[in-house]
């Protein structure tokens, strides 16, 4: 009998152990992170990329330089200068930008067109009151004899942080 109770006391005391409601708990956090966003866009009373008026002549190219004085090579005779385009870039002050823009554009008067290689001059980093100005030039291709008219084209600007 002594055996008897000793086993049915263990017994028990294991089912009063298993018995027993146990409860835990934990904490963690939620983040979220609101940025300003980085912004591009054309300087207010800034210039379109101009390549200026000029005759095609025996051709050549006729050069709008970020910065810098135009020019034209060839038999391009320039009457009026053209300009590189102003770009004003906003976001989170002193943060690291990344500029790229299309590496051509082409320019269309009907079904007549030239090609520009493009470039820019932007800085590598916004300034203490979060923006930066840059300038977009290019080189335009012009043949000999080029129709003339009014041509056009649009090329695409990139900014990232």
């Amino acid at each position: 009998m002594k055996t008897f109770s000793k086993l049915a006391i263990s017994a028990l005391a294991l089912t009063t152990v298993f018995a027993t409601n146990s409860a835990n708990a934990a904490t963690a956090d939620a983040t979220a992170v609101v940025f300003v966003p980085v912004l591009i866009g054309p300087t207010a009373g800034g210039n379109a990329l101009s390549f200026g008026v000029f005759a095609a002549g025996a051709g050549g190219t006729v050069v709008v330089p970020s910065t810098g004085v135009p020019s034209a090579t060839g038999g391009v005779s320039v009457s009026s200068a053209g300009a590189p385009a102003d770009f004003t870039a906003t976001g989170i002050a002193n943060n690291d930008i990344l500029i790229t823009l299309d590496s051509t554009v082409t320019l269309n008067s009907g079904a007549n067109s030239m090609t520009a290689s493009l470039e820019h001059n932007a800085p590598s980093a916004l300034g203490a009151d979060g923006s930066a100005d840059l300038q977009v030039g290019g080189t335009l291709t012009v043949a000999s004899g080029q129709a003339p008219g009014a041509y056009v084209g649009t090329y695409n600007v990139n900014i990232t942080y």
